[in-house]
């Protein structure tokens, strides 16, 4: 690193990570972000095949001259058995003649369509030494400080459909070779007091190269998350089967993709409003595999919740919400259709006040000043949000031991999810819709519209735990649910704005923070557990050293710091994280801005500095 200093006024030659969701783990996890040719080259391997449409072949393996698709069905009911997944495991490349045609199509047309890949969104000395005050802002933010627990546990779960390794058993988050999914886990772990059962089903398996490990990977394909999706209800099935009144779930999604993906290319109108999106007639076969999913998991009686998404980038992607949580614009399935899947109207409550129950919730991130955190998408925040950004808490069985540090709508779900699994637990009679209709209407108004919403009432409410779990529970309660900020903070040596606690309304009502807009450097096609965009996982100053935990190098991008101090200082940063001291005898910052700018596209972000 190279420094050059003029009247305290310096410049970092080091290179930039920038993401705000999430650190890269490696190069190579990188080299998905940028689209590269094996990235392209793995979507061949994968295809998926809606039998309904193409009215013949069964889902068997094919061999071929130099390898064999091995095939996959997504469930057993005759619904799921529509779709059926071929991977190609060989030495020579993929032997697509071997793929099923339709019996009227011409030889060149095919309804096996190519599948579209998912990608799944560390550690500083600022973190280690400060992690617990993040974690202690998550629980005040969310209202989930003294809130009721059940005395026995667990009364409800939570299905984790993330990038950990597969663990549906012992009711902990489980590791992975990437902690995004740990992370969100640990959230509703640590929210609910370890009273909420983690049901962790590996949706994104995938190495750099496309293959398979089971001990976790950084990205997926949509039938990956279709056929996890599927394993984590029928491993709730099974673990709730003989039981009288069966422990709720909740599916936990923090994972999307962009609305311009249908076919693996963009399509016209790709900034039309969500409902434009909504018919499955326009979706490709691979996501109509986990449309198919998720209305089997509705109909086994779980709440589904997915991630609004964060800002990606690039041309012609769209700012509404991502899939599957645009899906928030289709009703709930039907009794006829979840018949379809073997499912009767007794395995699920019938709602009793949510008049319009949808296939999916979304849920976008604020931060602790109730703004949209900084990687929001510009119209793609619905109007049910949580805390989410610049979260850490404890690892497994540990104290001292932390996760990184995530920002963005993944970390909300998992709120959200705690907030909805939590209460439930109490009375697990109740519909999943109507839970989720309490979720709503306990949750902290923030006088303002939401962005994206396909629904009548569509007030922007923030989650609180306090606020959910003692309507559900009936149960008189200590806890307090945190109103929405008006700009008046407590002095607590921690900035507010950005962690959240704790905070004291002067004028009910009052405009909230604006949210600062981002456009991000990369695109591809992916779903992502946090889509990637520019920005901080954690920057700021603590006992003389600014550190940053920046993602995804970018030599292009540049960044300055802003301090109340009237220094300015410089970065061009390349490594993942990067210190500094300061000077001798300079005076000491309290608070201070870092703004990100791209000469090439012309996108600029600003955040708050963390002053500990």
């Amino acid at each position: 690193m190279k420094s050059t200093l003029a009247n305290l006024s310096f410049a970092l030659f080091v290179g930039s990570a920038l993401a705000g969701c999430s650190a890269a783990p490696s190069d190579e996890f990188e080299s998905f972000e940028e689209g590269t040719d094996a990235l392209k080259m793995d979507v061949s391997n994968v295809y998926v095949l809606d039998k309904n449409a193409l009215g013949t072949s069964t889902c068997a393996t094919r061999t071929g001259q130099t390898g064999r698709w091995n095939a996959t069905i997504l469930g057993r009911s005759s619904a799921l058995q529509n779709f059926c997944v071929f991977e190609w495991v060989g030495t020579g490349a993929p032997e697509t003649a071997l793929l099923p045609r339709g019996v009227t199509e011409t030889p060149t047309a095919r309804k096996t369509y190519g599948d579209l890949p998912m990608m799944a969104p560390s550690a500083t000395p600022l973190v280690d030494a400060n992690w617990g005050k993040l974690r202690t802002g998550l629980f005040k933010a969310s209202s989930a400080v003294s809130v009721p627990v059940p005395t026995s546990a667990p009364k409800s779960f939570v299905a984790v459909v993330d990038s950990a390794r597969e663990e549906t058993l012992s009711d902990e988050a489980s590791l992975g070779t990437y902690e995004h999914g740990e992370l969100v886990g640990r959230i509703v772990r640590e929210e609910s007091r370890g009273t909420v059962g983690v049901l962790s089903t590996l949706a994104l398996p995938r190495t750099n190269t496309g293959a398979i490990d089971l001990k976790g990977g950084y990205f997926g394909y949509a039938s990956d998350t279709a056929i996890a999706i599927v394993r984590a209800v029928d491993a709730w099935r099974s673990r709730t089967a003989n039981e009288t009144t069966k422990r709720p779930l909740v599916v936990n999604l923090s994972l999307g993709w962009e609305p311009m993906y249908y076919y693996g290319a963009a399509v016209s109108g790709a900034t039309s409003p969500v409902s434009a999106y909504a018919a499955t007639s326009v979706l490709s076969i691979p996501q109509r595999s986990v449309f198919a999913a998720i209305e089997y998991a509705n109909c086994a009686g779980a709440l589904v919740l997915a991630a609004a998404g964060n800002a990606s980038s690039g041309t012609g992607t769209t700012k509404t919400m991502t899939f599957p949580a645009a899906w928030e614009a289709v009703p709930a399935p039907t009794a006829t259709r979840c018949e379809q899947f073997g499912l009767s109207t007794t395995a699920r409550p019938t709602p009793r006040f949510n008049a319009s129950p949808r296939m999916v919730y979304a849920v976008g991130a604020v931060d602790g000043a109730d703004a949209e955190v900084f990687n929001a998408r510009p119209t793609g925040v619905p109007r049910l949000v949580a805390y989410g950004h610049a979260v850490s808490v404890s690892r497994a069985g540990s104290t001292t031991a932390h996760t990184g540090v995530m920002t963005g709508s993944s970390m909300a779900v998992a709120v959200a999810s705690s907030a909805a699994s939590l209460g439930w637990g109490f009375v697990p009679t109740t519909s999943a819709h109507d839970v989720a209709q309490v979720l709503y209407d306990q949750s902290v108004s923030l006088v303002r519209p939401a962005k994206d919403c396909s629904l009548g009432v569509c007030t922007t409410r923030r989650v609180s735990l306090c606020g959910t779990v003692t309507k559900l529970s009936g149960l008189a309660s200590s806890c307090s649910t945190m109103g929405a900020f008006t700009g008046s903070a407590v002095k607590t040596g921690i900035s507010p704005e950005t962690l959240g606690i704790p905070f004291v309304n002067t004028t009910p009502g009052a405009a909230v923070v604006a949210a600062s807009t981002l456009v991000n450097e990369s695109v591809n096609p992916t779903v992502k557990p946090m889509p990637v965009s520019g920005g901080c996982d954690l920057c700021g100053f603590f006992s003389n050293t600014f550190y940053f935990d920046f993602s995804y190098p970018s030599a292009s991008i540049g960044a300055t710091l802003s301090l109340n101090t009237g220094v300015g200082m410089s970065l061009v940063p390349s490594t993942e994280f990067m210190k500094f001291s300061l000077p001798p005898a300079s005076p000491t910052p309290t608070s201070g801005t870092i703004t990100f700018t791209s000469p090439t596209s012309g996108w600029t972000s600003t955040q708050q500095l963390f002053f500990f």
